[in-house]
């Protein structure tokens, strides 16, 4: 298990609005003892029409995340701030699996959750 970092600003990723940026998941990389690093999966708004869903990775200096090493890994634009998904693991491969949701509104008005 990664050490846990001491202190990371949640003000960085929690709001009182929730339509402004919010924290669906996180994963330690797999080797993250050498490369310190982590993911992050965030909702947010982007403009007053526009939101996105954002995987980011962030570096821990030397037990503290560093925000401003973020590096924006996918951005995927949305047409509503809910329904994100966010489930985000490491696979036994090494690769990054996640969720990412509809991306709909209730009542699917936009039909994004139907096959």
């Amino acid at each position: 298990m990664p050490p846990k970092p001491r202190h990371c600003s949640t003000s960085w990723i929690a709001s009182r609005s929730p339509k402004t940026k919010r924290a669906c998941s996180f994963a330690f990389h797999p080797d993250f003892k050498s490369n310190t690093s982590f993911n992050i999966y965030y909702s947010q708004q982007l403009s007053q029409a526009q939101c996105a869903q954002r995987i980011s990775d962030i570096r821990v200096e030397p037990d503290v995340a560093d925000l401003k090493s973020e590096r924006i890994l996918l951005e995927i634009a949305k047409p509503y701030w809910n329904h994100d998904g966010g489930c985000m693991i490491f696979g036994p491969d090494g690769y990054l699996y996640f969720s990412v949701g509809d991306g709909g509104k209730g009542g699917d008005r936009i039909m994004s959750g139907r096959a």
